[in-house]
C-alpha cells in the first residue's frame, strides 16, 4: 500500500511539473527564432573558422611529413595558402559587416 501511495505522489508531482518544464524551454515562436538566429550567427561562425584552421594545419602537416616528396609538399603548400585565404576572407567579411552595422546604427554582435 505504501508503494502505491508513493507512486501516486510521484506521478502527481510529475504531471504537475511537465507543463512547467515544457514551457520553460521556449516561450513561443519569438524565442525559437531567437535561438535559431543565435545558432546560425555564433555557432556556424565558430565551425567555419575551425574548419579553416584545421585545413591550414592539415597542409602544414602534409608539408612537414612528406618533405621528401615534391608533389605532396606542393599540395601541402597549396592547402596552407587556401587555409590562410579562407581565414582572411572570414575575418574580412566579419569586419565589413561590423562596419556597415555601425555606419547605419544597427546593433551588431561582435563576440567571436
Amino acid at each position: 500500500m505504501k508503494k502505491i501511495k508513493n507512486n501516486l505522489i510521484y506521478t502527481s508531482l510529475g504531471l504537475l511539473l511537465v507543463p512547467n518544464v515544457s514551457f520553460a524551454a521556449l516561450s513561443g515562436i519569438k524565442s525559437l527564432l531567437g535561438e535559431i538566429k543565435n545558432l546560425l550567427t555564433n555557432d556556424i561562425r565558430i565551425i567555419v573558422v575551425s574548419l579553416a584552421f584545421i585545413y591550414f594545419f592539415w597542409g602544414v602537416g602534409q608539408f612537414i611529413l612528406h618533405s621528401d616528396d615534391q608533389k605532396a609538399r606542393e599540395e601541402g603548400k597549396q592547402k596552407m595558402i587556401w587555409g590562410v585565404v579562407a581565414l582572411f576572407v572570414i575575418t574580412a567579411i566579419g569586419g565589413i559587416l561590423i562596419a556597415i552595422g555601425q555606419g547605419f546604427d544597427i546593433p551588431v554582435n561582435t563576440n567571436y
